[in-house]
């Protein structure tokens, strides 16, 4: 990688990895997954609500409403209250379960296949070692 050109970071001792917080967040879609793109789809989802609980709740909103979009089909209520019930339990399990990693995921990318496939995360940001 050096030789590349590309920096390496390694999380420092005593913070948590972001590959494996994802993979903790994202579990309750993980575990009904039958393909590699399933699972990359839902790593996907995870890392932009994720990403949306760092951002002020007033910006949120706007946000929240372009996924109820491409969540649900036009006009119809019943899949539009469900996508929105969907995405806060995902916003309220961050609050509950993360509240104290404010860390950005600014970057991600998947390697292998199958039972070998690896998310590998780039974040920036804080972390309290509260929890």
């Amino acid at each position: 990688m050096r030789a590349s050109g590309k920096k390496v970071s390694v999380t420092p001792k005593g913070i948590e990895k972001m590959s494996e917080v994802i993979g903790d967040f994202a579990e309750p879609l993980l575990r009904d997954c039958k393909s590699n793109d399933d699972i990359k789809k839902s790593i996907q989802f995870a890392v932009v609500v994720w990403n949306l609980t760092m951002l002020p709740e007033d910006e949120q909103d706007k946000i929240i409403q372009n996924l109820v979009k491409t969540l649900s089909t036009p006009g119809d209520i019943d899949q539009i209250n469900q996508a929105k019930l969907f995405i806060n339990s995902f916003i309220n399990r961050k609050k509950e379960l993360f509240p104290h990693i404010q860390r950005a995921i600014t970057d991600y990318q998947f390697s292998g296949a199958g039972s070998n496939l690896r998310l590998n995360i780039v974040s920036q940001g804080q972390e309290n070692t509260k929890k």
